[in-house]
């Protein structure tokens, strides 16, 4: 008998890309920075200095702006300043519920140091940390700290910036330029540990001159929103096929505007090689999309190796069509994306459903073989 495998998926999304402009979602609170004089934010539209400092104030800045012609201006501290620049906007309420916490960042080509992106379930006391991402210009990487994730910095454009903040199921997922580098981390334990369900402040810093990376020599943030995220439509869970399979849907929403994306955690046990998927469907009536894309993390749990390809059902044929490479597991957890595939037949005309099927196997080793002649 041969042993059993197992493919651990520990997360598929599935973004709609549509061409509406807006498809629901408040924001309770954004900040463009066209409304202020150049100079110290500080005092000014709720922006305010880190909690017991002075003279580390950001900047309004028309030196680069995502829109408009203002943006803030972060900078590390030098040697004998008051320190880094350290900046702080407050919010209340935000105690259940889903949001978007979206920021466009520049990061100057001939930047040295980094800058921090942080976010407090706790402020001003106690405080307690929920998220803390460093942009290193040094080595050119975005760094959750405390080993939660990184991916590449981009120099000399501006770039999005998001947590999805899930309070309720008490998630945050992270992505920069689009690609998640952080998900699925606890929001009440994201950094310090012992927090609360509870959104209590923004925190751009700037960093220290001896610090560890040290301080950005300047980097900037514009546009930036929180917003409520509605969750805009269903999701159905199957797993037929050879093995068992079994998880959770969740969290399908606009996220951006104009993206939606689900999650979903499951394991499959692949037994004596057969074939076996997961089919997500979904539908997404509120707006109509034009293109689809995939993110999936995945390992298997030995060494033979394994499979995965993903699918999308044409509904004028009723069948699966594959998209994208065929990609290749291992026992170490790789993110795997599909980008940009044409909606098409693969949505739906009467109720915007769709259905993707993660199909996956494993290649096993010849372990014994006979010839005869």
């Amino acid at each position: 008998m041969k042993g059993r495998k197992t493919l651990l998926i520990a997360l598929s999304s599935i973004a709609a890309v549509t061409a509406v402009a807006f498809l629901g979602g408040g924001a309770p609170w954004s900040d463009d920075f066209e409304s202020y004089p150049l100079g110290p934010i500080a005092g000014q539209g709720g922006w305010e200095e880190w909690t017991g400092s002075q003279n580390v104030s950001g900047q309004v800045s028309n030196a680069q702006a995502h829109s408009g012609s203002k943006s803030l201006l972060i900078e590390g501290g030098v040697s004998g300043g008051d320190g880094g620049d350290d900046t702080v906007q407050r919010f209340s309420g935000l105690t259940t519920g889903r949001y978007l916490m979206k920021a466009w960042t520049f990061v100057p080509s001939t930047a040295t140091g980094a800058g921090w992106f942080i976010m407090l379930n706790q402020y001003p006391q106690p405080l307690n940390w929920s998220h803390q991402v460093n942009f290193n210009a040094d080595t050119n990487k975005v760094t959750a700290d405390f080993q939660q994730g990184e991916t590449d910095l981009v120099k000399g454009q501006w770039v999005p910036y998001m947590v999805d903040i899930n309070l309720d199921t008490d998630k945050q997922h992270t992505y920069y330029n689009g690609v998640p580098f952080v998900i699925g981390q606890s929001w009440k334990d994201g950094v310090s540990g012992m927090g609360i369900s509870n959104i209590a402040a923004l925190d751009l810093y700037g960093g220290e001159f001896n610090s560890n990376p040290p301080g950005t020599s300047g980097m900037y943030f514009d546009d930036i929103t929180l917003a409520v995220v509605p969750t805009i439509a269903d999701v159905t869970f199957q797993s037929p096929g050879g093995g068992n399979a079994g998880g959770t849907i969740a969290d399908l929403a606009d996220l951006d505007d104009s993206v939606y994306r689900t999650f979903s955690d499951f394991t499959s046990e692949i037994q004596f090689a057969n074939l076996t998927a997961m089919v997500v469907g979904m539908n997404t009536s509120v707006a109509t999309p034009n293109k689809l894309c995939v993110t999936i993390k995945a390992k298997i749990n030995q060494s033979v190796g394994g499979f995965l390809r993903v699918a999308f059902r044409d509904w004028n044929t009723g069948e699966f069509v594959d998209v994208g490479p065929v990609f290749q597991t291992t026992t170490d957890f790789q993110f795997f994306h599909v980008e940009n595939v044409p909606a098409g037949n693969f949505v739906r005309a009467s109720d915007g459903r769709i259905e993707m099927r993660v199909r996956s196997y494993v290649n096993l080793p010849i372990t014994e073989a006979t010839f005869f002649t």
